[in-house]
């Protein structure tokens, strides 16, 4: 059991690693992509790969660590409902951001014009 326990610990110790670099690539791609559709992309990359991957390592780390006692329940559950609002509502705030922007026709994907410099 106690080789279990360890497995999911490395486990979602790696899915906190792998959220941190997800959220490193998105801020690079932020400053890189030089359209607002590649812009708007890399920032919901961000917030699905940056924050719910590590809150999913978070709620098995803490279901996994004995050293939390009865509280690892309440860190678990209440990670795993923050990780599900943000991977619901991150995508559908995007969509919304991106279709306004489209119907606006203020930019196209590809055009030269829809460039927003920092």
């Amino acid at each position: 059991m106690e080789i279990v326990k360890n497995v999911f610990l490395i486990f979602s110790s790696f899915l906190i690693i792998l959220g941190a670099f997800a959220s490193l690539m998105s801020a690079i791609g932020m400053f890189r992509f030089k359209d607002y559709f590649l812009r708007i992309h890399a920032s919901t990359v961000g917030t699905i790969w940056g924050s719910v991957v590590p809150l999913l390592g978070v709620a098995l780390f803490a279901l996994f660590d004995d050293k939390l006692g009865s509280g690892r329940y309440v860190i678990a559950s209440n990670s795993f409902l923050t990780a599900a609002v943000f991977f619901i509502v991150g995508p559908l705030g995007t969509h919304l951001l991106t279709r306004s922007v489209y119907k606006l026709r203020k930019g196209k994907c590809g055009d030269a014009n829809t460039k927003v410099d920092i």
